[in-house]
């Protein structure tokens, strides 16, 4: 059984998907190019691509243990890397609209959180290279629960 933060990376990506085959999906990533890890090689990956990773997590002793649950307090990171000559800015708007939308039709992540909802993005910009090259990392936090003797068991 997976850790209960593998588990709602693994959502996050299935939400990016499952949208692929339903509609127009603007960030134009195959399914290889959408991954959940924070170590990549960025190098051998095509532009666009999304990577989510969990970047912190927090527990909330002082909630649920009676019951025997553990409240966990989650930060996953959505990374959106591209390059363009030039309108980059709008494409990156683009993306963070269609994932936002994604991510809105899907509060819960499909029932792995209690809540989950978009905390930040922040946007860099690398004009050195030839073609212009932007880095988009969007954080959510998502509340869920677990079992207080197992992490891997997710309690709705």
């Amino acid at each position: 059984m997976a850790y209960a933060r593998t588990d709602a990376r693994n959502e996050v990506k299935v939400i990016l998907i499952a949208d692929a085959d339903d509609a127009p999906l603007t960030l134009s990533v195959s399914f290889a190019n959408i991954i959940t890890s924070r170590v990549y090689p960025t190098d051998k990956l095509n532009l666009p691509h999304v990577a989510i990773s969990t970047i912190e997590e927090n527990i909330d002793e002082d909630r649920g243990t009676m019951s025997g649950k553990k409240y966990r307090e989650l930060l996953v990171a959505i990374e959106i890397r591209a390059k363009k000559t030039t309108g980059l800015d709008t494409q990156m708007d683009a993306y963070a609209l269609e994932i936002e939308k994604l991510m809105v039709a899907a509060p819960t992540l499909n029932g792995k959180a209690k809540s989950y909802r978009l905390q930040s993005t922040d946007i860099e910009m690398d004009a050195e290279a030839e073609q212009l090259r932007a880095l988009m990392t969007m954080v959510y936090r998502a509340l869920y629960r677990v079992a207080r003797t197992d992490p891997s068991t997710l309690i709705s």
